[in-house]
């Protein structure tokens, strides 16, 4: 949803909904239509015409899962792990199942944490994640909870199970020009480690800057996180982002990430 370079160096995916057209009966006659329904109507054309913008939560545990049948393979590297010097590397393979917004979605990882030639795969983990969509204050919610380093093998063994709980929010704001920014918001907490000894707050705000690029500012409870990701639409599915992890050296564990992710839609 973060960091040794897992699940969370990938970017959440979530789209931003078009505004449907006004629909037949609607566009067939206006003549009786009060000004204030007729500029609505304005409105949803312009707002049809416009391509979606992309956003993204990077950094933190997100509540979303994958949808049913959807699946992802990416891979990440960092400049830095451990406090040590280098580029270390890591893969990811996750898929969806079940209905977030009728039942529970579920999603599972597989994170390979060795991507050495030398030792491919001796280290790893699983993770599973289940969220729900439920109305809130902001008009629909996905609360989700992640459960990290389940069956780990190799150098993470012995590390904690850790636990998310996270809610996550879509808003869309009109901007000056007309044009609509969608923007995340992304509130939870995170289960003790090795590193923390209570439940630690963290939150992250994703910003879909254009159709193809998202901007996201989070706090992991330890440091900050500012991230950039963008879909190739060359190349449909695929998808590059970057995160500056302690970005503010405040742990003096400063470092860049960064992840190609490639979607695989309607596999079942």
């Amino acid at each position: 949803m973060h960091h040794q370079i897992t699940k969370y160096s990938a970017p959440i995916l979530v789209g931003a909904a078009l505004v449907s057209l006004p629909t037949s009966t609607q566009a067939q006659d206006v003549r009786g239509t009060t000004p204030e329904a007729f500029l609505e109507m304005l409105e949803a054309f312009s707002d049809a015409t416009q391509k979606p913008r992309f956003a993204v939560i990077q950094g933190v545990a997100s509540a979303a899962t994958l949808p049913n049948g959807t699946a992802f393979a990416s891979v990440s590297g960092t400049d830095r792990r451990d406090g040590t010097g280098g580029i270390d590397g890591s893969l990811a393979f996750g898929v969806g199942f079940g209905d977030a917004r009728k039942t529970i979605g579920v999603q599972i990882v597989t994170s390979i944490t060795s991507a050495d030639p030398n030792d491919f795969g001796d280290s790893g983990s699983f993770s599973v994640k289940f969220s729900r969509v439920l109305p809130d204050a902001l008009g629909s919610g996905t609360v989700g909870i992640t459960i990290d380093n389940l069956s780990p093998w190799g150098d993470v063994v012995g590390e904690k199970v850790k636990t998310s709980i996270a809610w996550t929010s879509a808003r869309q704001f009109t901007l000056a020009n007309g044009g609509r920014l969608p923007v995340l918001f992304n509130l939870g907490v995170a289960s003790e480690t090795d590193r923390r000894d209570s439940w630690t707050p963290f939150a992250a705000v994703g910003l879909g800057v254009s159709e193809n690029l998202s901007i996201t500012v989070a706090h992991n409870g330890d440091y900050a996180i500012i991230g950039a990701s963008a879909r190739l639409p060359w190349v449909e599915n695929l998808s590059v982002s970057a995160s500056l992890l302690d970005a503010f050296d405040q742990r003096d564990e400063q470092r860049m990430t960064l992840t190609v992710s490639y979607a695989f839609n309607d596999l079942f």
